[in-house]
């Protein structure tokens, strides 16, 4: 579904990625781990074009998307994205956040949107908060609201950036059984996390990205009980 060619980002004479290649199949969940700087981000981040690559490829189904004819709003209705920071607009009620993009960019029927949107905030335990504004939610309930947003948009590629990182631990795992609930559902998935337990748990695919490449990647399996690259072993040894 997604597939990166010898992909490459720059700032200012910081190279970050310096040539990721790898594919990503449809309904694969794929967890990135690697130390901080080392260019995960930054990946996620070229995928829906947030970040323009300076070189090589990125391929959704087939069709490059730094390709200048491509529709980059439509595309970015396919691949929806969850940050460190919610993001959700403080001036809007929560179901307004979530209904919002549906109504505006995907022409969805007010009554139908809003049907939708709170059949995906019951799902997350948010159906009592809908005409609540953001700012009376508590962090774990903030990022679950941002994931409802995304998942509105009906996309057929989720990626989530750190989503836990700037929660308080007693938040995390309201957070991550959320996205755990996403990957039994046969949801294509990205996910950059620190939270070592739950990549092994969920992923079909683990990459280890330090220093802007791939330095190994494989099973959970693979990667947490007999990583071969000295890199990846320093990194788990800290970490674990």
């Amino acid at each position: 579904m997604l597939e990166t060619r010898n992909l490459k980002k720059s700032f200012g004479k910081l190279e970050v990625l310096k040539g990721i290649s790898t594919g990503i199949r449809r309904g694969e969940v794929v967890s990135i781990i690697g130390p901080s700087g080392g260019g995960k981000s930054t990946f996620l981040r070229c995928l829906n074009l947030l970040e323009t690559p300076d070189g090589g490829q990125v391929l959704f189904k087939g069709q490059d998307i730094t390709d200048k004819k491509l529709n980059i709003s439509q595309y970015r209705q396919s691949i929806g994205m969850v940050f460190q920071h919610f993001n959700v607009f403080p001036n809007l009620t929560v179901l307004e956040n979530v209904t919002l993009a549906p109504v505006l960019e995907k022409k969805v029927p007010k009554d139908q949107a809003k049907e939708e949107a709170m059949a995906l905030l019951r799902r997350v335990g948010l159906g009592d908060k809908a005409d609540e504004y953001p700012r009376k939610l508590s962090g774990g309930q903030k990022q679950r609201l941002a994931i409802v947003r995304a998942m509105a948009m009906k996309p057929e590629v989720m990626l989530f950036d750190e989503p836990t990182s700037a929660l308080d631990p007693e938040m995390v795992k309201e957070v991550l059984n959320v996205i755990r609930e996403l990957t039994r559902s046969g949801m294509t998935i990205l996910i950059v996390t620190h939270e070592m337990g739950f990549a092994r748990e969920i992923s079909d695919r683990v990459l280890f990205i330090c220093d802007g490449v791939i330095k190994e990647e494989g099973t959970p399996e693979q990667i947490f009980t007999c990583p071969h690259e000295p890199s990846t072993i320093k990194f788990l040894s800290m970490v674990l």
